[in-house]
């Protein structure tokens, strides 16, 4: 949904010369640090209020939150976003979640709330697995911020000895898996590609069940198993303050599908 070309003007900022105009040629590249750019060209603009724009973005972001919050919320099973809404109360207000890409991006990106200034959210764009190292990273940048990895339980299992590396190297990530017992992502792909087929589609995105609670401790940190949403503040809390790796094994239903990307009505 990107403008076509011609459409309008664009101006681009990257860091990197060679990005500049690649995708829209015609563009009015600015050649900087992204958020210095952006600093540069807020001060330079000048100041409005603009009642009307404001009223419509709020109207927007209320439509979005009715959408979300028709989303299902039960105890048992927990449903992922009953989980995301969870983990977003309980999260400090200087916390950083680093959530994977595909349907962990989906959930964690419209349901963890963060409303403190303080926190912050990074997401991977296609390689799954990308979270748990991408924490570890991170919270060598910021050894004395709370860091949250969301993630499910296909992408953990692409570096889920690393548990390893952050327990040796004192680096306490907290890591909250939605558990769902498969590659739901691919469910709807593989089931389309091989309609009318014989055999076990299930084995191509299928898991058997894992305790990841006892691999955690296996490799020295902290684990728990949470199969009731009543049970998930205090197993987070208690996560956050264990002072090592911690995993959170959080069973949610494989017939959770996040909601379709939103646009206004």
């Amino acid at each position: 949904r990107l403008p076509r070309p011609g459409t309008c003007a664009v101006v681009q900022i990257d860091l990197d010369p060679v990005e500049l105009g690649r995708n829209h040629p015609g563009a009015h590249g600015l050649q900087c640090d992204v958020a210095a750019g952006l600093l540069a060209l807020a001060d330079a603009c000048p100041a409005t209020t603009r009642p009307d724009w404001r009223a419509r973005v709020r109207a927007h972001v209320e439509e979005w939150r009715a959408v979300c919050d028709a989303q299902p919320a039960a105890d048992a099973p927990i449903w992922p976003s009953t989980l995301c809404r969870a983990l977003g109360a309980a999260l400090p207000e200087d916390a950083l979640v680093v959530s994977d890409t595909g349907y962990s991006a989906q959930w964690s990106g419209s349901f963890i709330d963060l409303p403190h200034a303080g926190q912050g959210y990074l997401r991977a764009a296609g390689s799954l697995g990308w979270a748990l190292p991408a924490a570890l990273g991170a919270k060598c940048a910021v050894p004395g911020r709370p860091v949250v990895v969301f993630a499910g339980d296909g992408a953990l299992y692409y570096h889920l000895l690393e548990l390893e590396t952050a327990r040796r190297r004192g680096l306490d990530v907290v890591v909250v898996v939605n558990d769902n017992g498969g590659l739901a992502q691919g469910q709807r792909g593989i089931a389309a590609a091989y309609e009318g087929r014989e055999g076990r589609r299930e084995d191509l995105y299928a898991f058997g069940d894992v305790s990841f609670e006892r691999l955690a401790r296996e490799l020295e940190c902290h684990g728990a198993t949470v199969r009731d949403a009543r049970d998930l503040r205090g197993a987070l809390d208690e996560a956050l303050g264990c002072g090592r790796p911690a995993v959170i094994d959080v069973r949610t239903p494989y017939a959770a599908m996040p909601p379709d990307p939103w646009l206004p009505a």
